[in-house]
């Protein structure tokens, strides 16, 4: 509450991203397994850390006592219709008339993780905070667009959602056409990819790099004296 007040006293200006953008750029769980494959310890701890939390999350889920969830609400149906895209793959109601897949029981959890579909909050967010023009750049949004419907204000919200109070059903993101969700995964599974293969190859980062045009400046005056 007191950094609101201070940055509207201070007239600094924000943007906050809600939920809506990263549940619509949902990612695949391969993208973890990629990280995995690059072969830096990190991308190797991710991986894993990705497998045991969400194998864990559903098998409590499918646990038959609600006192044994994270919360009573929280069953299987819920995980698998909030965090997963296994009815999209696996219909209740197959059009050729076959029996639907039953989906994977609290002993096979592992199994689910495949279909298991990722939230990028953070990154997001660090992508956010590179301002207007690198989100232009990348093509991901148009600020002057995106913002053409809010009132004349420093502070801005890019992403909205609709209410819904069904634990049961997929949470109703209002689209935005102002957001390329397309680039917008492209970019969160290159800065992520990238971060670790830059590493990896020795491929110096921003700190090194602009470190290096100091010292060659530096050098380059002391020459002209």
């Amino acid at each position: 509450m007191q950094f609101h007040e201070y940055i509207d006293k201070y007239h600094i200006p924000s943007v906050v991203y809600t939920r809506a953008p990263a549940m619509c750029a949902k990612m695949d769980s391969q993208l973890f397994r990629d990280l995995k494959a690059i072969g830096h310890p990190l991308g190797q701890h991710l991986e894993e850390a990705e497998k045991l939390q969400d194998t864990s999350y559903y098998a409590r889920a499918c646990n038959p006592d609600p006192t044994e969830r994270f919360l009573p609400h929280l069953d299987q149906q819920w995980f698998l219709n909030g965090k997963t895209n296994w009815y999209e793959e696996n219909p209740r109601h197959p059009k050729d008339g076959s029996r639907p897949k039953t989906p994977p029981a609290m002993e096979d959890a592992e199994n689910i993780i495949p279909n298991v579909q990722l939230v990028f909050y953070d990154v997001l967010a660090a992508i956010g905070a590179g301002g207007d023009d690198l989100l232009q750049a990348l093509q991901l949004l148009d600020p002057a667009e995106l913002f053409a419907n809010q009132e004349p204000h420093i502070h801005k919200i890019v992403g909205r959602e609709e209410a819904n109070h069904d634990p049961d059903a997929k949470p109703k993101i209002i689209q935005i056409p102002e957001i390329n969700i397309k680039n917008m995964k492209t970019v969160i599974s290159a800065l992520l990819k990238g971060s670790l293969l830059a590493v990896e190859q020795n491929i110096p980062s921003t700190h090194t790099t602009w470190e290096m045009w100091t010292q060659a400046n530096e050098q380059a005056a002391r020459n002209r004296t």
